[in-house]
């Protein structure tokens, strides 16, 4: 099992947010920054993966729904990909 960690300190916005998951996962370069590509990239994934969101707190605080969204379609990802699970910490 892979395991990837991505640090949610002091995320700034979206740009920043979407910047750190490509920093972070193994993406494709054709990966398009918003929630639609990652949940595609995420329930293609044939390998078993963990992530860890850290400080997702920051994320909330700096976001607003839209952090709610992502917290939501990682949810969905794992429920349709069990190869997939995270954490938010």
């Amino acid at each position: 099992m892979r395991e990837y960690i991505v640090d949610f300190t002091d995320v700034a916005g979206r740009d920043d947010l979407h910047a750190r998951l490509r920093d972070t996962l193994p993406l494709p370069e054709w990966y398009g920054n918003n929630l639609d590509a990652l949940y595609d990239v995420l329930t293609e994934e044939s390998e078993m993966i963990r992530i860890l969101f850290l400080h997702f707190e920051d994320a909330e605080a700096a976001l607003g729904g839209y952090a709610n969204a992502f917290r939501h379609m990682i949810m969905d990802v794992m429920a349709e990909n069990p190869k997939i699970t995270a954490e938010f910490l």
